[in-house]
């Protein structure tokens, strides 16, 4: 049997000396076997990219509004 890839995240706000920590947790998964694994780790790349920049954004924003 053939499924669609899988993704699942989470973002988890805790608190910390002084203020916040932020951790991202991803994990994406593919089946067709090799060429699924080449598929996904090309996805998965482009994906890490595109939430780590949207976060420094976030982060950024945030330490602004802070001061």
């Amino acid at each position: 049997m053939v499924r669609g890839p899988h993704v699942v995240e989470s973002f988890v706000l805790e608190r910390a000396d002084g203020g916040t920590t932020l951790t991202w947790r991803g994990e994406f998964g593919t089946d067709l076997w090799a060429l699924g694994a080449l598929w996904g780790d090309r996805v998965a790349h482009a994906w890490e990219h595109a939430v780590r920049a949207s976060l420094e954004q976030v982060v950024k924003e945030a330490t602004r509004r802070g001061r």
